[in-house]
Parts: C-alpha cells; structure tokens; sequence
C-alpha cells in the first residue's frame, strides 16, 4: 500500500478503504491521459508523474505554499448539487509549457520582479490564459473519459483562470481529493499540477452494490409508438453570452459577439439539454458530433 493511499485512508471506513486502489489507479490513469495531450501538443517527451494523493479543503490547495502566491486556479463545478473542485497549476509550468509548443527552446519572457504588488501577482497574458483554460478543459475531458465507473459525473470549468482569488469562501473547506502531479521532461522538472475531485463525488467508487433478494416485476415498456412521429425543435447550443440591456440595444449591423473556443456544444429539445457534442463540419454542412447523454 502506498504512502498516498495511506494518507486517504486515516481514519476513513472499511468501503472507502476498498474504493483507495480504483481511486489511485483513476487518478494515475488521468495524469497518462494529460501526458499525452501535452506530448502531442509539445512535440516533447513530457513525462507526468503522480506523486501524492490526499483529503484535503479547497481552501488548503488555496494556501499551498507554491500555489498560494504563482499559482493559476480553475474552479470546477461537478454534477448536480454543483459540487465544487479545483484545477491549479505554477506559474512557470505554465510558462515552461508554452515555451515547449513555440519550439526551438523558445519561452515566454518573465515579467520583471516589480510587475508583482501588494495587489497581487501580475494578471494572465492572454496567451497564458489561452493555454492554461485549454490545460484545465483536458484534465475534464481526462476526467471524464477516465472515470472508474460508467455513471461519469459532468464537469465544468466555472469562469476562466486566475489567481487564489477567484476561490470564494463559499467552496473554499469543501473537501476534495487532492491529485498532486510533477510535469516534466526526464531530470527536468517543469512544474506542479493538482487537480481537486469532490470526496462525494467518489464515495461510491468500488463499493458493491446489494442486490435485491425479492423477484423484480419486468419494467412495463412504454408505448412510444403513438409519440414517434411527433415533432420536437433540436437546438445545438455553443455558447451563451451574458450582456447588459444597454449594450445589446446599442448593437449594429457588423458588431461582433465574442462566443469564446466552440469546442462543446449542448443539444437541447424542446428546452431540455439532452445531448453533449463538439461542433464540426460534415459533408460541408454545420454538424454536432454527439459524444454523450446528459440524461
């Protein structure tokens, strides 16, 4: 048994004991997925190395001592009641990532030492932006795809990074289990990364489901031949837009509305989100290529 699963199981129950092992192999299975959309990305050899997993607040990532001041933070919201999470990584991984993808050894150039006050760290450059939210939307996909058991919650990326601040008191001692990862080349160490699940999110991960001693009547299948031909409005969502009454009464002809990446899309029918896909082109025309069932 590992130190980290050591860790996770202080004073935890006997099914949380039997979750730890499909838990850690989740979590070692996500950092194999983020190496190699960072090795595809880098044209590198990036290894991605899980060090620690522990139980711990959001608050206390928070304040970790080499995120606290340098870190960039995603607030991440799982499933239905909203269970709040947490995606972080140090400033100069992120800078160390980018100087990969532009090649040739080329890096960012640091921002002098008096760029930082007592307002805080200097704020994102929009490439920094730009490629720490494509870092996070990975480690959701990562989380996702590689979820323990078929029922994967849904995860998003609440608001865009930013520093510790965008951490509110409300989810900061939410509990969460805490995946600390090295990024690096071999001997070369990048940087850190840590990627906070809800605890409840991954209580049931492992547990045996009892199974009903009384004969189960055969579910009665529905008549669906009378509401077939019925019509429904398909409406593929990619983006929604918050804007002030006053700014949408001023637009004209030949304004643009930014819409951010159009990576995702929601299918909605009559209302009702039913379908998760990424939007393409298929055959010349506008396509949504379904990847999941939200319900």
């Amino acid at each position: 048994m590992s130190d980290a699963t050591s860790i996770l199981l202080a004073g935890r129950s006997k099914d949380s004991q039997e979750a730890m092992p499909i838990i850690e192999e989740f979590l070692r299975t996500v950092g194999n997925r983020l190496r190699s959309k960072l090795v595809n990305r880098t044209s590198s050899d990036m290894q991605v190395e899980l060090k620690e997993v522990g139980i711990q607040s959001v608050e206390a990532i928070r304040r970790r001592e080499d995120m606290a001041t340098d870190g960039v933070f995603g607030l991440l919201r799982f499933d239905a009641p909203m269970l709040p999470g947490v995606v972080c990584l140090q400033r100069g991984l992120l800078t160390r990532v980018i100087g990969a993808m532009l090649g040739d050894g080329l890096e960012l150039e640091e921002e002098p030492a008096e760029e930082t006050n007592d307002d805080g760290p200097r704020p994102l450059s929009p490439v920094e932006q730009r490629i720490a939210l494509r870092m996070f939307r990975d480690s959701l996909r990562d989380i996702r795809e590689a979820w323990p058991d078929s029922d994967a919650p849904e995860v998003e990326l609440d608001g865009q990074p930013g520093n510790a601040r965008i951490i509110d008191l409300q989810v900061s001692e939410e509990e969460v289990v805490a995946a600390d990862y090295v990024i690096g080349a071999e001997n070369d160490e990048y940087g850190r990364m840590v990627i906070g699940i809800p605890t409840q999110t991954l209580r049931n991960v492992g547990q045996k489901r009892e199974r009903s001693t009384k004969p189960q009547k055969a579910a009665k299948e529905p008549k669906m031949g009378r509401v077939m031909p019925v019509e429904v409005e398909v409406v593929a969502e990619m983006a929604r837009v918050p804007m002030r009454v006053r700014d949408l009464r001023n637009l004209r002809a030949g304004d643009l509305l930014p819409l951010g990446p159009l990576d995702a899309a929601k299918v909605r029918v009559n209302g009702r989100a039913l379908l998760q896909g990424e939007p393409g082109v298929a055959n010349g025309q506008r396509s949504v290529r379904v990847r999941k069932k939200i319900q």
